[in-house]
């Protein structure tokens, strides 16, 4: 489906902004929950990072190097196997307290983690689980989105050193062009992200 497609691209666009100059060329890069692993790719090429993809269930339409995990929250990777984890508005497909598992699973796996999601605003969430059950009807979509205080909360209670970034998107110039671009762009906007890297602890 086209239209899905751009939302997809959108989400790109946004990820990439986020992460620049915090992925470095060479980088070996954990992407959890990868799902179909477009993003996976984009990222790979956009900032030449080798990257491997982990989700419990393997439906790649890309061919990124992949590992399948447990649904425990457990990381099947040796301490220290990666530069950076990403997780790409994939913590709320899980519930919270396995949130906290990943979190500190991507901690000890690698030297830093990169969060992006979106703020849990009723019309986010139902955009959200109609364009994720457009690519994958069988995702779970627990609705588990936090708010910044409540993701701020968690990693101060669980000692985890954090940067916080509020992101807001732009109305579209043409808002009622009939297009496949600008009906995806309707999709997602106006909507608010977060941001977050956060560092291992000494």
């Amino acid at each position: 489906m086209k239209l899905f497609q751009y939302t997809l691209e959108n989400r790109a666009e946004l990820i990439l902004k986020s992460y620049k100059n915090i992925i470095s060329k060479h980088d070996k890069v954990l992407d959890v929950g990868c799902g179909n692993g477009v993003i996976s790719k984009i990222v790979s090429n956009k900032f030449g990072c080798k990257i491997t993809g982990t989700d419990i269930i393997d439906y790649r339409k890309t061919e990124i190097k992949f590992k399948k995990m447990k649904g425990n929250g457990k990381l099947p990777f040796k301490k220290n196997s990666f530069d950076t984890v990403i997780f790409n508005d994939m913590l709320h497909h899980t519930s919270r307290r396995q949130q906290g598992i990943f979190l500190k699973e991507a901690l000890r796996v690698g030297k830093k983690v990169l969060i992006f999601e979106l703020k849990p605003t009723l019309y986010a969430k139902f955009t959200d689980w109609l364009a994720n059950k457009s690519h994958n009807w069988s995702m779970p979509t627990p609705m588990t989105q936090r708010t910044m205080e409540e993701w701020e909360f968690m990693f101060q209670e669980n000692k985890i050193h954090f940067l916080s970034i509020e992101i807001k998107r732009s109305f579209p110039e043409k808002p009622f062009s009939i297009s496949y671009e600008n009906l995806a762009e309707l999709l997602y906007y106006p909507i608010t992200n977060y941001f977050f890297l956060l560092t291992r602890t000494k």
